[in-house]
């Protein structure tokens, strides 16, 4: 039934922000055996025709609008350069669909783009630190055992909150989340803003007992609202060098906060331990986490 839908192996494009209806087309994507792409919704025009046009998707998802941002009006002046879309779909938060455009893969004897190898779950875009962004091809595998060992290395129970403010469209954020949803716990999705009241009003109001941030963040968290830092757990922090008077300062308040270090080619590979010394912790970004290997 699957090979019928024509989504096997197929690219669904997804261009949204944290919030539900991305996790709705992620999970949709894998059920139909497709690939899921997540774009990140403060893509404008120009990334947005490159990174389409490279990942030959049948099916993009989105908002009309995000922040004043019109996808509703940008979307349909790309498909005319974008061959394989069959269907350009616009949703709601929760991922009702709100309007439906036909793409010009719709029509007849359109070639259908080469299926990807059923191992792979995800086409991630990522630029490093400089460039134009690739595409990198994830496998279900990947993510699935590098859930596994966050969930070990942070002993995470299915009463966890894990507070969710770094985009699920970067791969940090993504690994994050899918380790959050295998061990069952409770992940809530915060729009990202200049401000960290609305991540502090998350934390209060969940209760949270997780965070994962960049150390821009946990510093903006510091120093608006440190007060709420006294709920949390734990989390890792990734994406840069963390200072290690901010992680000292985050465990002066009980929140044991881990180096993380990854790539969006091999997801995450080294990390601290709770149970590492102090000079360990702050300094460095720990020992490989399992199936790895790493040479100096």
């Amino acid at each position: 039934p699957y090979d019928q839908c024509g989504h096997v192996g197929q690219r669904i494009a997804i261009v949204l922000p944290n919030m539900p209806a991305l996790v709705i087309g992620m999970f949709a994507a894998w059920r139909l055996h497709g690939v899921a792409v997540p774009l990140n919704a403060r893509y404008r025009e120009y990334e947005l025709r490159r990174i389409l046009h490279d990942a030959q998707p049948t099916v993009i998802v989105s908002v009309a609008s995000y922040h004043g941002y019109p996808f509703a009006e940008v979307l349909p002046k790309l498909l005319q350069h974008l061959p394989t879309v069959r269907r350009c779909i616009f949703v709601d938060l929760m991922g009702e669909i709100q309007r439906e455009l036909q793409g010009a893969g719709a029509g007849q004897n359109v070639a259908v783009p080469e299926p990807l190898d059923p191992e792979i779950g995800l086409l991630l875009y990522t630029s490093g630190s400089t460039g134009t962004p690739k595409g990198v091809l994830i496998k279900h595998i990947s993510e699935v055992e590098g859930a596994r060992a966050m969930n070990r290395v942070l002993n995470a129970i299915p009463e966890d909150v894990c507070i969710f403010v770094i985009p699920l469209t970067h791969a940090f954020g993504l690994m994050c989340f899918i380790a959050t949803i295998a061990i069952g716990g409770r992940a809530v999705l915060v729009e990202s803003t200049f401000s960290a009241e609305p991540m502090a009003e998350a934390i209060r109001r969940h209760s949270a007992t997780i965070l994962h941030l960049s150390p821009t963040l946990f510093i903006s968290l510091i120093k608006s609202d440190p007060a709420c830092l006294r709920l949390l757990r734990t989390g890792y922090v990734a994406g840069a060098p963390c200072p290690p008077q901010i992680l000292e300062q985050l465990e002066n308040v009980g929140c044991r906060i881990l180096n993380l270090y990854g790539m969006t080619e091999i997801g995450a590979a080294t990390c601290c331990r709770a149970d590492d010394p102090p000079g360990v912790r702050y300094t460095t970004v720990g020992r490989p986490l399992p199936d790895y290997e790493v040479r100096i």
